[in-house]
């Protein structure tokens, strides 16, 4: 498991507090929002867990409570993460009391993805495969080459584009991420 980078929490959004979402401060500690700010940006809290007490911070230490951390990132609703076997999804809600994540897919279905980790999901999209064609021609020095960068899309693209010089036509696979 990574190291969890507070350092990417969300800024305080004092309209989204309001609303209920969750705050924490800048060390990732969970709070409730009660009231404010004041005139010096001073918010009332009241923590939770290990007796709930009432406090004041200023705004500029507080930030918005992530759902879930995925490789040591912090993950928010409507963040895009990816699924080994689901792929893309978007996150909705982390249900808290089970600790599943909600998902929304590019399909459209929602699924409940289990115990969001490094092992689940990923911040990293899946690679994609490629393939294409590529004209081989002779060099000076009595090699072969071919510029993958010239990689054609079709068999015919390839011969269309030839050189008299070619001395082979190449069908090439790769992977990239997208």
């Amino acid at each position: 498991m990574s190291d969890k980078d507070y350092s990417l929490l969300r800024p305080f959004d004092l309209e989204a507090a309001k609303r209920g979402e969750a705050i924490c401060r800048k060390d990732g500690q969970s709070m409730e929002f009660v009231a404010g700010p004041d005139s010096v940006d001073d918010i009332v809290y009241l923590t939770k867990g290990g007796g709930g007490e009432f406090g004041f911070r200023c705004v500029n230490n507080i930030r918005m409570e992530p759902l879930c951390w995925v490789e040591g990132k912090p993950v928010y609703k409507g963040d895009v993460l990816y699924h080994p076997l689901k792929g893309k999804c978007v996150i909705d809600i982390v249900l808290s009391i089970t600790d599943h994540v909600a998902a929304i897919h590019d399909s459209g279905a929602f699924s409940v993805l289990h115990s969001p980790s490094a092992d689940d999901l990923t911040w990293t999209p899946p690679k994609v495969k490629r393939e294409g064609w590529v004209n081989v021609y002779p060099t000076s020095t009595g090699s072969f080459m071919a510029r993958t960068s010239d990689a054609y899309e079709s068999e015919n693209n390839a011969n269309d584009f030839a050189q008299p010089s070619r001395i082979a036509c190449v069908r090439i696979e790769w992977e990239e991420q997208p």
